[in-house]
Order: C-alpha cells, then structure tokens, then sequence
C-alpha cells in the first residue's frame, strides 16, 4: 500500500515537474498573472524564469504600464510595478528569492506582499520523488540481475524461492 502511493505520488510529481519545466520555458515570452482587481485578493504571476504568490491587486489590462516611481525597482528581472503598479517598500532576497512587501498608491493603510521563487528552484522541488522512485526501480532491478531479494537485498543463492531474511517469496529469474 505504502508503495503503491509513494508511485502515484511520483508520479503526479513527475507531472508538476514537466509543467514546471512549460512554464518556464513560457514565462520567457511573456508575462502570466491570475489574481484580482479587488483589493488584497491572492495573486500568482510568472515573469522571466520567476514565479511570483502574493496578495494584493492587480493592475487592469488598460492600466498595464510601468508606474515609475523613485523607490520603484525591479526584482530580480520581475518588474514589480507591471503586476502590481504601487510602490516598493521593502524587498529582500537571495539567490533568486525575493520576499517584497509594497503600499498600493492612494492606499496608506494597505500592504502587499509577495514570494518570488525561481522555476529551477520549483522543478528541483517536483523532480525529487521521481528521480527517488526511478533510483529503487534501477536498485531493485540490479539485486534481481545479481540473484539477490528484491526487497532486502540478501544474497539468494542457498534459497532461491523464498528469502530466509525477510520472508518474500521470489520468482524465478526468466
């Protein structure tokens, strides 16, 4: 049971890996944002190789102009002021992310905030179930080749049909 959802879980992984590796390749050529043009409603934007999650509001479509302002800077490659067109307060970040925090213009009493993630920082995140499912297939693969338990890898010479170690039986190597 526990095996067979570590292999439903990888692969739904796998899935999110591939699409995670889609969206980068598409946040190159232009910019994605879902969220709202109500106030403090939640936002997730992909820009440049960046993964934005943040709450706040949108600019709307006919707004879609970079707001310059003195403080107004750019994070990471992500322009801030094309998603949410207020202004930068704060941001901090690190090898590619960035946590902001930002005052909505005409707003003193509202804040914005956001987490940028880097794709590739994503896409190792979703590969690591399935490149640890890939590795136990290979392990179990290679002790079934060399005659040893799939389960435990005791040796399987002395008793080929069942593993005096752990108990399961094996079938014969076709």
């Amino acid at each position: 049971m526990k095996r067979r959802l570590f292999n439903v879980l990888a692969a739904v992984s796998l899935v999110l890996c591939v699409a995670t590796a889609a969206a980068c390749i598409l946040s190159y050529q232009r910019l994605d944002a879902i969220g709202s043009f109500e106030d403090h409603s939640p936002i997730v934007a992909q820009a440049k190789g960046r993964l934005l999650i943040g709450f706040g509001s949108l600019l709307k479509p006919n707004e879609h102009h970079r707001v310059e302002r003195s403080n107004d800077v750019q994070i990471g490659t992500l322009a801030w002021g094309y998603v949410f067109g207020d202004m930068l307060e704060t941001a901090h970040g690190f090898a590619g992310f960035w946590f902001a925090i930002s005052r909505p213009l005409g707003a003193q009493d509202k804040r914005n905030w956001c987490l940028i993630v880097p794709h590739w920082a994503c896409f190792v995140a979703t590969a690591i179930l399935p490149l640890t499912a890939y590795a136990g297939w290979r392990r179990t693969a290679r002790w079934q080749r060399k005659g040893r338990c799939p389960r435990c890898g005791y040796d399987l010479r002395a008793t080929p049909q069942r593993c005096p170690e752990c108990g399961t039986a094996v079938k014969p190597a076709a």
